[in-house]
């Protein structure tokens, strides 16, 4: 399979017309289809519908948090059936209908401090998540349409990490891997809920901050993003296969359904697309002004979506499948300097000089909710508010000087 990434659009949620605010993406997921995005800005959990290339975007402000949130999941029951998970600073988990007439459900997870991931298993029955209180919790999730009072239950908890749980993900339904600040990958039976860790690995290897990992399709290999670095394990015999430097620090990652290639969002401003099979960079996707903190792929390969600081959304089309013995032939991937895809020749590189599209902004009928406008008055009032706290702190430091002086 040989790659031939281009641009398709670019999304931004805050506009002038809501001050303006460029607030960094936490969290993004895109739906089996590939037409629903969902990511976290500040409070907020924006879902992107997308009605194709040429249509314009809607988007959808559900409001229900207290604290930032920091990570957000979709799991597709069915065609007309989904599900969006988020988790926040303020210690809760809100399940929420992605569609303008959905509400969202508050749970209190019981992490004692800050929650940094949540993902749903393949099935869409169990969601995980991992906090700064060193544990991961495994969850019990009942489907929207056989949904209960109680539709998220704690399975267990398995505790073992030294330090703050930056990420965990499934293998299938009997295994759970995390990974945290101690530098160790721990291996967890969920169908035995052993207490202490099925196996672990990496001790001595992940030396910075692993940011992410995730698993190709078929379990054989795990990606961890380790400070600048993407490492690829084998889960079989627990080594590394290939350590890719990105040359900045690496945030986020996912593979590609085939589990030849692996999507990096990188620090700076790039999105690396990694050739697992031949063990090199195939293409560095440009376009972002800010920090790359976030990419995912849908299930069916098809688009790549990544997310940086700024608050802008980028969606890739992956390209099709050609001969894969015509990349072995092909040398170093860096054709242009302009902003766009650095690849072969054959690549198209469109240019992102354009203004990202504006979406068009539908208003949740959530309980809590409140006017889009109201919301971008008051956040821009919240930062004048800031601006006037610091320059008052200043004028009383100002005058306690002047009253020290005069006092002599």
């Amino acid at each position: 399979m040989a790659p031939n990434p281009a641009l398709l659009e670019a999304l931004k949620p805050f506009s002038s017309s809501l001050g303006g605010l460029n607030a960094p993406i936490r969290g993004c997921a895109i739906s089996k289809s590939g037409d629903t995005l969902v990511s976290g800005v500040r409070t907020t959990v924006m879902v992107w519908c997308r009605g194709g290339r040429r249509s314009q975007p809607t988007l959808l402000r559900f409001i229900g948090h207290k604290g930032n949130v920091t990570a957000v999941d979709i799991h597709s029951y069915s065609s007309t059936e989904q599900l969006a998970a988020s988790v926040a600073d303020d210690g809760k988990l809100r399940l929420w209908t992605p569609t303008p007439r959905g509400g969202s459900t508050e749970y209190e997870l019981h992490h004692s401090s800050r929650i940094n991931h949540v993902k749903f298993s393949s099935s869409g029955d169990m969601l995980v998540t991992c906090a700064n209180d060193c544990s991961v919790k495994l969850w019990r999730v009942t489907p929207p349409s056989s949904r209960t009072k109680n539709a998220v239950t704690l399975i267990r908890t398995f505790t073992g990490h030294t330090n703050w749980v930056r990420c965990a993900c499934f293998a299938g339904d009997d295994l759970l891997y995390s990974v945290g600040d101690d530098g160790i990958i721990k291996v967890w039976n969920i169908k035995t809920g052993d207490a202490k860790p099925h196996r672990e690995f990496g001790r001595g290897y992940i030396k910075d901050v692993c940011h992410e990992i995730c698993l190709s399709e078929d379990g054989n290999y795990l990606a961890a993003a380790v400070g600048s670095v993407v490492q690829v394990w084998d889960t079989r015999t627990t080594s590394i296969r290939w350590a890719f430097d990105a040359k900045d620090k690496v945030r986020s990652i996912a593979w590609h359904p085939s589990g030849e290639f692996i999507v990096a969002g990188v620090d700076d401003r790039t999105v690396k697309l990694y050739n697992v099979a031949e063990g090199r960079l195939e293409f560095t996707l440009r376009g972002h002004t800010d920090k790359v903190g976030n990419v995912t792929m849908g299930d069916a390969g098809e688009n790549i979506v990544s997310a940086d600081d700024g608050g802008q959304l980028c969606i890739w089309s992956f390209g099709a499948p050609s001969d894969a013995r015509a990349s072995k032939k092909r040398g170093a991937r860096d054709v242009g300097k302009t902003r766009g895809v650095e690849g072969t020749s054959s690549a198209r590189a469109p240019s992102l000089d354009a203004s990202p599209v504006a979406p068009l902004i539908v208003e949740a009928e959530e309980g809590d909710s409140m006017p889009t406008e109201l919301i971008g008055a008051m956040q821009a009032v919240l930062e004048q508010m800031k601006d006037v706290q610091r320059t008052v702190a200043a004028l009383d430091k100002r005058l306690s000087a002047i009253e020290d002086r005069c006092s002599k």
